[in-house]
């Protein structure tokens, strides 16, 4: 729509047609023509614009597409484009003839699109800040945890194993305050992305088990895993993102926990055959201290704690949580929390993960003397009973369940005389009155026990004092907590197959990775630009007998590697990504086009 117009020099209407009379607001182009005697002063909001208009047109010009803010009847204001020459009006005398145009949507939309240009830019400056900063703080933070790393496999007292082993900790308790905070920015800049790889949840909890098991001990807390059989064993998903949740979640319980037990529970919530999708619900309960609704209310929050008592207390940035309901939402799934204050907390959420053509279960089966096996479970924990009851049940064993050392030799005796004894008993060793490793020793020396089942041995506690009393005691094997299907049904496998007890305790005795031998030797360029973060590396490399040769940056690196003779090119390359002169994408693309005098290497690293 577009409207046409006459005025005077001195700022009078002469006339105007419908249309613009319409744009501005007024029932017709007379009423418009009688009511603005001031064009300036009623129609322009902004009068040096009119002033500019006529500046131009006395000068001779024509003025086309100015853009101008005019003023409605009802004081709104709309963006118009007006294009102006000078002609003369029904009299002769001279006028100002021109059109006007309402742009008013054109220009909210190109003010949407500077405002998003410029969010664009924002979010641009603010991945460049967060990929600075994290390796401006984890540089210093490796140095800090590589050699306190390497000063506890020295010669060291036992104060100055104390202290390192504090600073270690202090260190890492650190470094998760900087993760979390960098993953909460990654996700506010829309910067954090999910994988989708194939993996074991299984073996996610066997890492959690792994990490956050020695937390649980400190406090004397016991650690209990629960995952359903009709999960799949292969999934598809973020299995590093769902550790990431599930580690902060058993964290807190631990944190929040003086007594008790936490458990991780997995079930299927639903599934979508459709889309090849599957809905798990995970759970962690713990007997701690629990919330109130007005805590709960507030946990999801970003850098949001509890209540200030909590935050003096136990510490933390008041992130974790609102990462976790992120990356939950992430999945396609939600969290909640259930609570009461004294009786402890459950957070819930779901998430959904892709499922595979490989959906197939591990098959527990075991020699035919093995089925139906009777088996004695012994522990004070009624939902570890359950959880050890439902895992044997489903290698088709028989089980009977008993919380206590006392009750456990009653079963026996009575089983012994009914001429169907247990062949094997699954013990905790932590137990109020008589403990495990009492109750083996009773067993076997129990007169009216004269066939000794195999003991399989479980504790919340990897201390090797324990291990060594319960082989004195006739224990067979000895498995941490949480176990799993897996660690059970091996284990089981091996006490009746006469097999060596290959499942320790866990202990700070080094072990070797498995597949070392065969790389042993092998030529390891470090291209690194701190100092310090070369040291360690270089170190903790050749301590495991790697041939290590150092560069500062990728330039030098390149040039080292033209140097080498084919048989002297490093079978890996360790590069960081951000140095001076040429950093590490850079070198990588030029190793990767074989350019300079390797090129015609077929080992290229």
């Amino acid at each position: 729509m577009e409207g046409i117009f006459q005025s005077s020099f001195d700022g009078r209407f002469v006339m105007a047609n419908p249309e613009l009379a319409k744009m501005l607001g007024y029932d017709t182009a007379d009423h418009m023509v009688k009511e603005i005697s001031d064009i300036s002063r009623q129609l322009y909001v902004d009068s040096k614009a009119r002033n500019e208009m006529l500046e131009r047109l006395e000068a001779g010009e024509t003025v086309s597409n100015l853009r101008v803010e005019l003023r409605k009847q009802d004081d709104s204001c709309i963006w118009a484009e007006l294009t102006a020459r000078v002609a003369k009006d029904e009299n002769g005398e001279p006028c100002i003839e021109g059109l006007i145009k309402d742009i008013s949507e054109q220009i909210k939309k190109e003010a949407a699109q500077e405002k998003e240009a410029e969010a664009r830019a924002a979010t641009r400056a603010k991945s460049e800040f967060l990929a600075n900063m994290s390796h401006e703080i984890r540089t210093p933070m490796n140095a800090v945890i590589g050699l306190t790393h390497l000063a506890l496999k020295t010669e060291l007292s036992q104060k100055q194993a104390d202290y390192l082993k504090k600073i270690m900790g202090s260190a890492q308790h650190l470094l998760n305050i900087i993760n979390d905070i960098l993953d909460f920015s990654k996700i506010e800049a829309g910067k954090l992305s999910m994988e989708t790889i194939r993996f074991e949840l299984e073996k996610v909890m066997d890492h959690l088990a792994g990490v956050l098991s020695f937390k649980a001990e400190e406090k004397e807390l016991e650690l209990l895993f629960r995952l359903d059989e009709n999960i799949p064993q292969v999934l598809s998903g973020d299995p590093f993102r769902l550790e990431q949740i599930l580690t902060n979640l058993i964290n807190n319980a631990i944190k929040f926990t003086d007594k008790g037990s936490i458990l991780l529970s997995v079930k299927r919530k639903a599934i979508d055959p459709d889309k090849g999708r599957i809905c798990l619900e995970f759970k962690v309960k713990d007997t701690g201290i629990g919330l109130t609704r007005e805590q709960m209310d507030r946990l999801f929050k970003s850098f949001s704690q509890a209540d200030e008592s909590i935050t003096r207390k136990h510490g933390g940035t008041g992130l974790g949580l609102a990462i976790c309901k992120q990356l939950v939402e992430m999945m396609g799934g939600r969290i909640r929390v259930e609570s009461r204050t004294g009786e402890g907390s459950a957070f819930i959420f779901t998430a959904w993960m892709n499922l595979l053509k490989d959906r197939a279960k591990r098959i527990f089966s075991y020699p035919p003397d093995l089925e139906k096996m009777k088996v004695l479970v012994v522990d004070d924990n009624s939902i570890a009973r359950e959880i050890l009851s439902d895992i044997l049940e489903s290698f088709s064993f028989r089980v009977t369940l008993c919380p206590s050392g006392d009750e456990s030799l009653a079963e026996l005796v009575q089983a012994q005389n009914s001429n169907d004894p247990f062949k094997l008993v699954v013990m905790d060793w932590k137990m109020p009155g008589r403990d495990g490793i009492e109750t083996a020793e009773s067993i076997r020396n129990h007169p009216d026990i004269p066939t000794v089942p195999k003991i399989l041995m479980l504790t919340a506690y990897g201390r090797e004092d324990i291990r060594q009393k319960a082989g004195d005691a006739g224990v067979s094997y000895f498995l941490i907590k949480p176990v799993n299907p897996s660690l059970l049904f091996d284990a089981v496998l091996s006490i009746f197959s006469n097999e060596k007890d290959t499942m320790p305790a866990k202990t700070h005795e080094k072990t070797a990775l498995p597949g070392m031998e065969d790389i042993r030797n092998a030529r390891v360029l470090l291209v690194e630009d701190n100092e310090i973060n070369q040291q360690v590396a270089q170190e903790l490399l050749s301590s495991e007998n790697f041939i290590v040769k150092t560069a500062d940056n990728g330039r030098i690196a390149i040039d080292m590697l033209s140097g080498l003779a084919e048989n002297k090119l490093p079978d890996i390359i360790l590069m960081d990504l951000q140095m001076p002169e040429m950093d590490g994408l850079t070198a990588a693309t030029l190793i990767r086009k074989k350019t300079g005098l390797w090129a015609k290497s077929q080992s290229l690293p």
